[in-house]
């Protein structure tokens, strides 16, 4: 617990609560209890069977992060491999084939696993086989088709606590279509002191974000089925002017997934990448709109075929970059490679650079010391040797500068 002058924390050992006024950031000001944990508080969810540590998961490192020292976003497990801060040093695919946890505001991404990111950070250290929590598996590793959460029964010794449905017949931990008969819910919905706040300890205010993600994701639902393979496309809500992410989520593992499954209009699928219920890849617009699904029917697992995914409709303009068309020319003697680019005034480029198109070009690094490049109108080359066996992508991103 911090020292009311902030000099420094104390290690407490039981629990206690302490009542504090918040300045908020329009200027308004709300009282706020805050609950500090006991140690045995702690050890209820710090448990052997979550590890002890709570995060970070893989997965909740793998995605983009801006290093502001370098003012370079860069995708953070791939960071941190090559700093060699992991046990093992990770291998280029495997990066690229792991799951990774979304925020609920990355509206890119299925609704569907942005709210099991969310369940998985805040409630699989208990929720899941050999811990506390009873019912379900909140592990984001989990496929939704086997977290035992749709449809699910109450455990008996819980029904009273919750004022679900007294007969108890059409409640559950989550039932798709219908928020107030699911208990994940109703509990995440309730702050302490009421018995059914979740989490149990530490939890005065009800996250409204979440909640309100939850019930959409809930209302939307229609369960897992038994005869077919369930399939989310994830993606921009608006215009776009170049390459741009998919996400791929089915509610069960599945093998053998390849690019000709995915039905796309006007543009190409490329570095498809992921295993068991997770996949990403790129879209290569090339005309407006960009529409995106996958049929039913096209692949098929232990007997059972997918349904038909959503549709993405994309709409392209490629105006923004028709002035930033990178030229490209090669001497095979000299290894030297040129680029070159018309250059407009009051301007400085970028140029970023990736050896696969996983990740939008925005969060590639900036190539080498080619950052804040002075334009040089009518036109900018830069050249460069790169070694043979090395390949490369290359975009070219403009700033507009104020003439002193």
């Amino acid at each position: 617990r911090w020292r009311p002058d902030g000099s420094d924390a104390d290690l407490i050992s039981n629990r206690e609560t302490a009542d504090y006024q918040i300045t908020q950031t329009d200027g308004t000001t709300i009282n706020q209890r805050w609950q500090f944990p006991g140690r045995s508080d702690c050890l209820s969810c710090h448990n052997s069977t979550a590890g002890q540590a709570l995060g970070v998961r893989t997965h909740q490192l793998n995605g983009s992060f801006f290093y502001p020292d370098s003012r370079i976003v860069a995708n953070q497990l791939e960071t941190w491999n090559e700093l060699q801060m992991l046990d093992r040093r990770l291998l280029r695919w495997e990066i690229g084939s792991s799951l990774r946890s979304t925020p609920l505001h990355d509206g890119t991404v299925p609704l569907e696993h942005r709210v099991r990111s969310y369940l998985d950070s805040n409630c699989a250290h208990c929720h899941r086989p050999g811990a506390l929590g009873p019912g379900f598996d909140a592990r984001l590793t989990v496929p939704l088709h086997s977290q035992k959460l749709l449809n699910e029964a109450l455990r008996s010794d819980l029904e009273g606590r919750f004022d679900l449905d007294p007969s108890h017949e059409n409640d559950g931990q989550l039932i798709p279509g219908d928020p107030g008969l699911s208990a994940v819910y109703f509990r995440l919905a309730h702050p302490q002191p009421s018995p059914a706040a979740m989490p149990p300890l530490a939890k005065n205010l009800v996250d409204r974000e979440a909640l309100h993600a939850l019930a959409i994701w809930i209302r939307g639902l229609q369960g897992t089925s038994a005869t077919s393979i369930g399939v989310q496309l994830g993606g921009p809500s608006g215009q776009v002017d170049g390459p741009f992410p998919l996400t791929i989520t089915f509610d069960r593992s599945v093998t053998n997934f390849l690019e000709d499954a995915i039905t796309v209009k006007n543009g190409a699928i490329i570095n498809l990448a992921g295993q068991g219920y997770f996949y990403t890849a790129q879209v290569f617009p090339i005309a407006s709109p960009v529409t995106i699904e996958i049929p039913p029917g096209v692949m098929v697992r232990e007997g059972l075929p997918n349904a038909a995914s959503n549709q993405l409709l994309i709409p392209f303009s490629p105006q923004r970059d028709q002035d930033l068309r990178l030229e490209f020319d090669h001497d095979p003697a000299t290894g030297t490679f040129r680029l070159s680019w018309l250059s407009k005034p009051n301007r400085v480029y970028h140029l970023r650079s990736a050896v696969n198109l996983r990740d939008p070009p925005p969060t590639w690094p900036v190539f080498g010391h080619y950052t804040r490049i002075l334009a040089q109108p009518p036109r900018n080359t830069l050249e460069f040797v790169l070694p043979p066996e090395e390949s490369r992508y290359f975009v070219i991103e403009a700033e507009t500068i104020t003439p002193k």
